[in-house]
């Protein structure tokens, strides 16, 4: 079908300005089929256009939204009007592979020999929807951190006031006590204030650990022994129900901290793992690492204002319970904000307080059903020629295509920042399936692939399989949660494969990659 000659436009010149345009055109006659289409469409839906033309144009449309457009498209064609892009509608539209996708919609009324149709400007808004969200996000981190930042504030106040009056009432207390005989009636009255009192100080302790203000005596330590004696003192105390599991790099730069408060931090967080496990048990792991975080990682963690970019020692305390919904996550730093009991004190916040007042900085990632995980970060103190992981002194570098295959955002922006570190480019899929066809296109420059075991759609070691039948020569690493233990059994028919169990360091990806490469 072609337009009418009354309007005065040569049917063939009309096609080949639709053709040349940089937008979807479809255009749909009166009865709502499909009567002309570009090959702009065809590439942002998916289908050749020979299977669209002659079809209703709800076909391109998200199922749900279907018989409301057939009343607006009817409504439409009754009073026809131009629409431009901006002012025009915007759908959730539908590929043929069954993915969704938001469109911007521009509407021109084109007279046809049968009747009025429609021409209509399809244009994917994906990117600026996917932009906008980071930007909400980011506004959101923002107005958290100033609202930490004025309860910080808040807090340091209090306890500054709090503290002077605390000091009058003990050294009057502890003056009247001296003055009178053991057995003297006021004595053990004196002796509650005191005790009282010596209470109320350790919790404007907590209050200036929060605002980070607290006093630090810092000194060099390892971490992983530290946290390793830590926990060796809190395993008579964790429920029996805790499964440990420790996972230790012993080759880490120092850290310089107050002893005191990084054993609190630790404290915290550990317990709060062991209170979030459910009745019938689960697992905490404990585990330490050397990461090179940039801008873009700190900017999702919490209070990162004091943090600048480069190499970290990090301690992660990650729990098997019952996770976090959105709203508590977006709370958990609040003073006295607690999901079990009152009287706990400021718990998260004062470990707040303390990583801040080290200039480090903490990451939360949280599933209802599946559990959380605390990231801390500290400054690494790396000593001249500290090589263990290529963060620093002579690194070992490679370079070529990278396929990076995992379902979580933020799991793939860091092992990308870690594989781009080492000289790779980096191609990244968020499942098997999406992996097996970049692998497909990018055959002859792919040189590894680097795939999680758990992913939608299809997981990574059927990904990896259909992979190795059209390229059997390429290197694939399978990373997962799982141990090692559980991988071996799981792939024990794929010997090939590099198996990397999560959490992995720079220089555990760095083995694993040269151990792929040979």
């Amino acid at each position: 079908m072609t337009p009418s000659n009354e309007v005065g436009v040569d049917a063939d010149l009309f096609r080949l300005v639709v053709e040349a345009a940089p937008n979807a055109m479809v255009m749909v006659d009166g009865a709502g089929r499909i009567s002309l289409v570009n090959s702009q469409a065809e590439r942002i839906f998916g289908y050749e256009r020979s299977e669209m033309i002659g079809q209703p144009v709800e076909m391109l449309i998200n199922q749900n939204l279907r018989r409301g457009h057939v009343a607006f498209r009817n409504s439409y064609l009754g009073k026809p009007e131009v629409r431009s892009m901006g002012a025009g509608r915007e759908l959730l539209a539908l590929r043929k592979d069954g993915t969704e996708f938001p469109v911007e919609i521009g509407l021109n009324p084109m007279p046809t020999p049968s009747g009025m149709g429609v021409l209509a400007a399809v244009v994917d808004i994906s990117e600026r929807r996917r932009a906008e969200r980071e930007r909400e996000d980011l506004e959101a981190h923002v107005r958290h951190s100033q609202k930490l930042e004025s309860l910080g504030v808040l807090a340091g106040g209090i306890a500054h006031d709090f503290n002077n009056l605390l000091s009058a009432i003990l050294g009057n207390a502890e003056l009247a006590q001296s003055m009178l005989t053991e057995d003297s009636p006021a004595t053990s009255y004196l002796q509650n204030i005191l005790t009282a009192s010596q209470r109320a100080a350790e919790l404007t302790r907590q209050m200036l650990a929060y605002s980070g203000r607290g006093r630090f005596e810092v000194k060099r330590i390892s971490v992983s022994k530290a946290v390793q004696e830590i926990t060796e003192l809190l395993k008579v105390s964790l429920s029996k129900k805790a499964e440990l599991d420790f996972r230790f790099h012993n080759n880490l730069p120092d850290v310089e901290v107050d002893t005191a408060q990084f054993n609190q931090v630790i404290l915290n967080l550990i317990t709060n793992a062991n209170e979030a496990l459910p009745e019938d048990g689960g697992n905490i792991r404990i585990s330490t690492g050397l990461m090179q975080a940039d801008a873009a990682y700190l900017s999702g963690c919490a209070f990162s204002d004091q943090s600048e970019p480069g190499p970290f020692v990090y301690i992660e305390v990650a729990d098997t319970g019952s996770g976090m919904s959105a709203e508590t996550l977006s709370r958990i730093f609040d003073p006295f904000f607690t999901t079990k009991f009152t009287g706990r004190g400021l718990g998260l916040s004062a470990v707040l307080g303390i990583v801040r007042g080290h200039r480090g900085a903490i990451r939360v990632e949280s599933t209802l059903t599946k559990g959380t995980s605390f990231r801390v970060l500290l400054p690494a103190l790396l000593p001249e020629g500290y090589a263990d992981n290529g963060l620093a002194g002579k690194r070992w570098r490679t370079s070529g295509l990278v396929l990076l295959a995992d379902d979580e955002p933020l799991v793939r922006q860091s092992t990308c920042i870690l594989l781009e570190g080492i000289g790779f480019n980096v191609i990244q899929a968020a499942d098997g399936r999406e992996a097996v066809r970049i692998a497909e296109e990018n055959a002859g420059t792919l040189r590894l692939a680097l795939l999680d075991l758990t992913m939608p759609r299809m997981d990574g070691d059927e990904a990896a399989r259909r992979i190795l039948a059209s390229n059997p020569s390429l290197p694939i690493i399978i990373t997962s949660g799982y141990s090692a233990q559980d991988l071996t059994q799981r792939l024990r028919d794929n010997a090939n494969l590099v198996l990397l169990p999560k959490p992995f360091s720079l220089s555990d990806l760095s083995g694993a990659v040269k151990q792929a490469l040979r």
